[in-house]
């Protein structure tokens, strides 16, 4: 289904039905919250047991000589995908490892921004975190 911004309304059921579509359900209740444990769309799921397929079956040889080759892919595909260059990106393992970077080098530069205010109430518990 080729869908424009415009045509993702709240209403647009074809829309929703497609979507939804990609996404495992139970039938044991309804999933209200999705921001303490979120599903993966079943192509995203997938894709994902093929690259862990490949890398349990390779172990250290796939990280030693083909994991760089293909992170870099993977930021060179979102890169095009922002329309940014790829050395504008920093690819993370979850949003609050990208604050605690973020923060952290805020910290470093200088301590009259706003956002070092932020920084320095939260870099202390950021850095327990990643310790």
């Amino acid at each position: 289904m080729d869908q424009t911004n415009a045509d993702i309304a709240a209403d647009n059921d074809e829309y929703w039905t497609y979507l939804s579509a990609h996404f495992p359900t139970s039938n044991k209740f309804s999933n209200l919250e999705n921001a303490y444990c979120g599903m993966l769309a079943h192509p995203v799921f997938n894709a994902l047991q093929r690259y862990q397929t490949e890398i349990n079956s390779e172990t250290s040889y796939f990280l030693r000589t083909k994991l760089k080759d293909k992170l870099l892919d993977v930021k060179h595909m979102l890169a095009e995908f922002c329309g940014v260059d790829s050395s504008e990106l920093l690819i993370t393992r979850n949003l609050t490892e990208a604050i605690y970077i973020v923060l952290r080098r805020s910290f470093k530069r200088t301590h009259h921004s706003s956002i070092n205010r932020w920084s320095i109430r939260f870099l202390p518990i950021l850095e327990k975190v990643f310790r």
